[in-house]
């Protein structure tokens, strides 16, 4: 792909999610939780495209960096629109396009964790995410595409060649679309070998498997022959979180100081809050709608935690089982050769 492709990145752009309709003019396509993800592999943030109802909700990460995030808020911030409403003008009585903006801070869900409070701040000024969106029939794809662009090209500084394509429903991955010229995220599509061969190759591949997860799916990672295993899902509220044991937490003081150096908190699992007798190493939920809209921090903690407290040398060292509960979703057999390690 050219270095510098926006054109064409912009026009596949305009194209991702688009509905098919049947003969009886009842829309086949998309259905809800459908979901493009473009990644930049430069920055960590990522673009999702997010079927819900009657459009397409559109949202985009944040920096961690504060002087990249405001250099984002500001591309965000002077984009507006006129093409999403009207209003009446009072002085005429006819409707007129109504001026807005064309991004919308997200605001967490109370109570989603702690991380979340502002502390006094705007909005504006710490909002992990920003929307927008179309409707399936709206004649301003267009002109949400090229506002994309400018937050990839301006906000981010990327290229078209460092991003990736994904696409995954409630049930699973899904092929991805063609946008652009945009590269496959997928693992065994980018041409990585059978047996995951060191840590950052198996970071990228599991940031892959967790973002893809079907609702109420779950990956569990172990080390032979180690007291260290952990399990990761995604609920149905599509956080994604971990929740880690090993048999020297209550035995010794140096695991322990470690596992809190790596971001893990001894608490109760999701679901499971009031139950001190299921205390366990437990991470702050990531994924879309939390504090941690991308996954590559929480992908960090696991990796490290899995090499340095685990003591896995390699990732063939680790073991791994997958599943959902949800009824209709995969078997999710392709995890093993997403993830190129030993199955369970």
């Amino acid at each position: 792909m050219a270095e510098h492709d926006w054109a064409g990145l912009a026009k596949g752009i305009a194209w991702v999610l688009y509905p098919d309709w049947d003969n009886d003019e009842r829309m086949t396509s998309p259905e809800d939780g459908d979901s493009v993800q473009l990644r930049d592999t430069l920055t960590g943030q990522r673009v999702l495209f997010w079927a819900e109802d009657k459009g397409i909700t559109i949202r985009v990460t944040m920096p961690d960096d504060p002087t990249d995030a405001v250099r984002m808020r500001s591309v965000l911030e002077s984009q507006r629109t006129t093409s999403f409403s009207m209003v009446r003008d009072y002085e005429s009585g006819r409707m007129v396009p109504n001026d807005q903006p064309l991004w919308r801070p997200v605001e967490l869900r109370a109570g989603r964790d702690e991380a979340a409070e502002g502390g006094g701040q705007r909005i504006e000024e710490y909002a992990r995410e920003w929307w927008t969106g179309w409707r399936h029939n709206a004649g301003y794809r267009d002109e949400v595409a090229t506002a994309i662009i400018a937050v990839l090209r301006d906000g981010l500084r990327t290229t078209p060649a460092h991003l990736r394509v994904s696409a995954y429903s409630n049930y699973g991955p899904d092929q991805a679309p063609r946008v652009g010229n945009v590269a496959p995220d997928q693992p065994t599509s980018r041409g990585l070998p059978p047996d995951c061969s060191d840590w950052d190759e198996f970071a990228s591949r599991l940031e892959w498997v967790l973002a893809t997860l079907p609702n109420v799916g779950y990956l569990n990672l172990s080390i032979p022959g180690r007291s260290l295993s952990m399990q990761l899902s995604k609920e149905m509220d599509d956080a994604i979180r971990g929740v880690c044991s090993t048999d020297d937490d209550a035995s010794s003081r140096e695991p322990q100081d470690g596992m809190s150096d790596l971001g893990w908190r001894w608490g109760t699992p999701y679901g499971l809050e009031g139950m001190d007798e299921f205390e366990q190493w437990i991470t702050l939920p990531a994924g879309t709608g939390t504090a941690a809209p991308t996954l590559s921090r929480l992908v960090t903690q696991i990796v490290t935690t899995l090499h340095t407290i685990g003591g896995a040398e390699r990732p063939s060292d680790l073991a791994f089982e997958a599943f959902s509960n949800l009824a209709g979703a995969d078997d999710m057999s392709y995890v093993a050769a997403e993830l190129g390690v030993p199955h369970t």
